[in-house]
């Protein structure tokens, strides 16, 4: 009898060692396949974050606005290299002038350098006035196909309780927990009464 219990005791120990290994094979599978599933999800969320940073309206904008910033500072520049070479020219023009003292031909040069800037200047203003109407109508038309602009005129964005923007009734039920975002700012909400 007590050899019996004996070899009871043997088998249940046996038995008791044989699942804790199994237990621990399984919870240390579990934890690798939780940790290989976060790292998966959040490299989907970092690429996604990426994408929707490429196509944010705002961000176009700023690189337009990137974009029409240097070519007016590169406009400033061509037109200062140019006025500083008609001066120098004028500045050469006068002196030589000064040397053979005709004086009719001195005030017709200094009309003439008068001419060439006042033309120099409006130049500058035209182009200048060019680039900031292109810069406009550039960021006028960001503005009208910018979701922010909807929003502005009373539209909104609801999105479910795992953050999915939602344009159908259909995918709501009752008692979900949704978020509203307006132009300015956002709320939660439960869904009382669902109509189709």
């Amino acid at each position: 009898m007590s050899q019996h219990l004996l070899q009871s005791n043997e088998l249940v120990s046996q038995n008791k060692a044989f699942v804790s290994t199994q237990l621990e094979t399984l919870l240390t599978r579990l934890k690798m396949a939780m940790q290989s599933r976060l790292q998966q999800k959040q490299h989907q969320q970092a690429l996604l974050a990426k994408h929707l940073l490429t196509q944010d309206p705002k961000h176009k904008l700023q690189q337009q606005t990137l974009i029409a910033d240097d070519l007016n500072l590169r406009l400033q520049h061509a037109m200062g290299a140019l006025l500083n070479t008609k001066s120098r020219q004028d500045s050469q023009l006068k002196a030589s002038l000064l040397q053979h003292s005709p004086k009719q031909t001195i005030n017709l040069a200094l009309q003439n350098q008068l001419q060439l800037k006042t033309r120099l200047k409006k130049a500058m203003q035209t182009k200048l006035k060019e680039s900031e109407s292109a810069l406009q109508n550039s960021i006028n038309q960001l503005n009208t196909v910018s979701p922010l602009a909807t929003l502005a005129r009373g539209y909104a964005i609801v999105k479910d309780e795992k953050g999915k923007v939602t344009t159908d009734v259909a995918t709501i039920q009752l008692d979900d927990e949704i978020s509203v975002h307006l132009h300015q700012g956002e709320f939660k909400a439960k869904v009382t009464s669902i109509k189709h």
